[in-house]
């Protein structure tokens, strides 16, 4: 048996965001599988509105949703998948990570999260097989390189546990 998926459009132009995301959540309810949101216009305050409709709806329905909108710029792009994707963490820390730098402030954030969840007994964001696997890196470059740069496979330390994983979330102190 075949599955089609419904995934019904709304056009979010010339529409209140009230009224957008209530058919959102009418096509969540009425049992649609995805949605397709978009608002071509080329006004930024109209393409600001929508975006925030998009974070209502965002915690309003359980369903994905796909977003077309005018992007004068790729800066409009990266703004809007900032906005709904950036990490916690990397909000907290970004300024500070900048100033104090090291591989565009990663470092940074990788050893403050380290001292953070040792401090307050919190499981670590990195276990035993990122260990192994970070460090198997230079022993299989070099091998690489005596073979002329031939691929070289990196060894599954978890024996297929990784696949296993439902999800990650950061822990925090209450």
């Amino acid at each position: 048996m075949s599955y089609k998926k419904l995934i019904p459009f709304i056009n979010g132009e010339n529409e209140l965001a009230a009224n957008v995301v209530t058919m959102a959540e009418d096509y969540c309810f009425a049992g649609a599988d995805e949605l397709f949101l978009y608002n071509y216009s080329k006004i930024t305050e109209e393409r600001e509105e929508f975006l925030a409709t998009l974070k209502e709806i965002d915690k309003k329905i359980d369903i994905p949703f796909i977003v077309g909108m005018y992007a004068a710029r790729f800066e409009d792009v990266k703004k809007a998948l900032m906005a709904k994707y950036k990490d916690p963490i990397h909000k907290e820390l970004e300024e500070t990570a900048k100033k104090v730098g090291g591989h565009g402030g990663m470092d940074y954030i990788m050893d403050y999260r380290l001292v953070y969840c040792l401090r307050n007994g919190l499981p670590l964001d990195m276990d035993v097989y990122d260990l192994a696997e970070w460090c198997c890196m230079a022993e299989l470059t070099r091998l690489s390189i005596e073979n002329g740069s031939a691929p070289v496979e990196v060894p599954d330390f978890t024996r297929g546990g990784w696949n296993k994983v439902q999800g990650y979330r950061h822990a925090f102190a209450e």
